[in-house]
């Protein structure tokens, strides 16, 4: 049977001929968000995918695309203001992409010193993690804007918990201060992870949403005026933490293979979400997600959360395999050998293969 390996090994060889003259990656636009983005992320992206072909080949044009990429992201462009890097553009919204932005780089930069055996680019993100403002109490971050202003704790889970993810990370470069902060989120998940009845995780964190009591008769008739465009409003939010719910666990599954001992692994709630990504309700909506297939990878995903988490006697409905072939077969480009069918942003999704790179040990039925 072919492993994996293989086709992502395909896909960084192609992904060469994308790599421009500065060592950057093509930009994209964050999905369907639409929110014009710098090259850090994808560059981050295509490195990781790049420092994994140069480990599973003897092809030396791949490290040389992890160096050139890892110095691109180094360049003092990208921190303008010496605080977070510069990860969009689009008025309304803040240009480092709330936590979300750094923890993909530091993910990068931890990956090019892997590659590399060149400590200073994980040394850079630890450094920039340690600008970052963390509250101890909460065990959350708060945005650090490029110009250095603190616009707030980052209500989103998945940006927190990938930052979260991104400082685990950096634990083998002696990150302890990255390490506390990670074992500290951790310890405060039951607090803020929000997971429905049926094992859905939430967007949003729960206790930094503003709630208006309903206090008066004209508060009630406007809450029942207002029912169907809130029932809508639910709907579309359902639709969404459906695509982002195994990029969830995925990084809690990076976390577990990184940090085993911590007791959080026994949680209930988290457990039940662990569940969801086998259940029917998902099996048959993350089809149809916005931020499913034409956004996220939920197949290589899913199929990192169940090769972490489910015990051997377990028979999931699809293995983990069954997700991965799920996922080439909607998204992979047989002509270009990019992972850039069915994509709201080609550019970007293409670049997402690197998730797969956790995953190159199965092989494919």
């Amino acid at each position: 049977m072919p492993l994996l390996s293989e086709l992502i090994t395909s896909s960084a060889r192609a992904g060469l001929a994308l790599q421009q003259s500065d060592g950057s990656f093509p930009p994209g636009h964050n999905g369907p968000y639409r929110d014009p983005e710098t090259p850090l992320r994808n560059t981050g992206h295509w490195l990781i995918t790049m420092a994994y072909a140069a480990k599973t080949s003897d092809e030396q044009a791949f490290l040389e695309s992890v160096r050139r990429a890892a110095e691109y992201m180094l360049n003092p462009e990208h921190r303008p203001h010496d605080f977070t890097w510069l990860h969009r553009d689009k008025a309304g919204k803040d240009n480092c992409n709330g936590l979300m932005g750094p923890a993909w780089t530091i993910e990068a930069l931890c990956a090019a010193s892997d590659a590399l055996q060149d400590e200073k680019y994980a040394v850079h993100a630890a450094e920039v993690l340690s600008l970052i403002p963390y509250d101890e109490t909460v065990g959350l971050w708060r945005t650090l804007e490029v110009d250095g202003s603190d616009i707030g704790f980052d209500p989103t889970f998945n940006h927190q918990l990938w930052l979260a993810m991104a400082a685990s990370l950096l634990i083998p470069y002696g990150g302890s201060s990255a390490e506390s902060q990670a074992v500290r989120f951790l310890e405060k998940l039951e607090t803020n992870l929000t997971v429905g009845a049926d094992g859905l995780i939430q967007h949003g964190i729960g206790w930094l949403a503003t709630k208006r009591p309903i206090r008066t008769p004209r508060q009630l008739a406007s809450f029942f005026y207002r029912l169907p465009e809130r029932r809508s409003r639910a709907k579309l939010a359902r639709n969404k933490a459906i695509g982002y719910h195994a990029f969830n666990t995925y990084a809690f599954a990076v976390m577990r293979v990184l940090m085993p001992d911590h007791r959080v692994w026994e949680s209930v709630d988290l457990k039940r979400a662990l569940r969801f990504v086998d259940s029917e309700p998902y099996l048959s909506e993350i089809d149809e997600s916005l931020y499913g297939y034409p956004y996220n990878p939920p197949g290589f995903e899913v199929a990192l959360t169940l090769d972490v988490f489910a015990p051997e006697r377990d028979s999931p409905r699809r293995s983990p395999s069954d997700w991965i072939l799920s996922q080439i077969a909607q998204c992979f480009n047989e002509k270009s050998q990019l992972m850039d069918q069915r994509a709201i942003d080609s550019n970007t999704q293409s670049a997402r293969i690197y998730e797969a790179t956790r995953l190159g040990h199965l092989s494919l039925p």
